[in-house]
């Protein structure tokens, strides 16, 4: 019978640190600039961000609505990390992996993303939604 041992992710002066809950009140606080930015400024976030603009028309109400998800997810991965509530932090990193996964799907119904777009899109989009359900799935009670 094989024995596991829990790996620190980090140690300091003996101490176990964990960075699950910081790195994810980070990530809440990225999701939450998004939602701003999306809720604030529409117009300047579809001009701006590489790649928004290729995928339709311009429409203001559909953006707002989209930065009100974020922010409510958000909210969800900084309580379940606060409370060390796992399933509170999966509802808060449910609505990223779901627009990660679209944005990647949508790469094989459309021409793959050029100018960087893919390279963009990993780093902004796929990358922190991974990484917050990835910590979601981490957390244990007394543990984040």
């Amino acid at each position: 019978m094989f024995v596991t041992q829990r790996v620190p992710v980090s140690s300091y002066g003996g101490k176990e640190i964990n960075m699950t809950k910081p790195i994810l009140m980070a990530l809440a606080g990225y999701f939450t600039l998004i939602a701003a930015a999306l809720i604030v400024a529409p117009l300047t976030f579809y001009q701006s961000i590489p790649g928004v603009s290729e995928t339709g028309p311009f429409n203001s109400h559909f953006t707002r609505d989209v930065g009100f998800a974020f922010l409510v997810c958000a909210a969800g991965l900084f309580l379940g990390a606060w409370r060390r509530d796992r399933v509170l932090a999966l509802f808060g990193a449910a609505f990223p992996v779901l627009h990660a996964i679209f944005h990647v799907a949508s790469w094989g119904h459309h021409a793959f993303p050029t100018h960087g777009v893919a390279t963009f899109d990993l780093a902004v989009t796929v990358g922190p939604a991974a990484a917050g359900l990835f910590l979601a799935l981490r957390i244990h009670r007394g543990a984040a």
